[in-house]
């Protein structure tokens, strides 16, 4: 017989595992530094940061991401979409991790990202994120 506290128990961690999943799947496939989550982006609040990173959207996001966001461009893998970037949730992806996963990018069975450390200088991937953060 179960005891009661010990159903308890196994049922807030069920929970737990549960409403952690979709944050750990944000950051499924990917290792990134603990110094990530704190760095600011020197862009913030700026109206040319969202224009001029609107442009870079359009540039180098929009084939895989699409013109919404939402992952579905017409170069997305639709076996493994791209994130889609209107539910990325900011205390899982602050702006300083959404840089790093942007300039490093990945390649694995999980999808991959290109890095464009050697597309874009650094203040372009940060005007992105300004604009990304307008699609939610």
């Amino acid at each position: 017989m179960v005891k009661p506290c010990s159903a308890f128990l196994a049922g807030l961690s069920l929970c737990a595992v549960l409403l952690a999943a979709p944050l750990l799947a944000q950051y499924e496939g990917w290792t990134v530094p603990a110094t990530a989550k704190t760095e600011k982006n020197p862009m913030a609040g700026t109206a040319d940061a969202v224009k001029k990173g609107k442009t870079v959207f359009e540039q180098k996001c929009r084939r895989c991401h699409g013109a919404d966001g939402k992952g579905k461009g017409p170069e997305a893998d639709p076996k493994i979409p791209p994130a889609d970037l209107t539910a990325i949730k900011n205390d899982v992806n602050p702006d300083g991790v959404l840089f790093y996963k942007i300039w490093n990018g990945r390649a694995g069975v999980k999808g991959s990202m290109p890095n464009f450390k050697v597309q874009l200088v650094k203040d372009d991937v940060w005007r992105a994120i300004e604009y990304i953060k307008t699609l939610k």
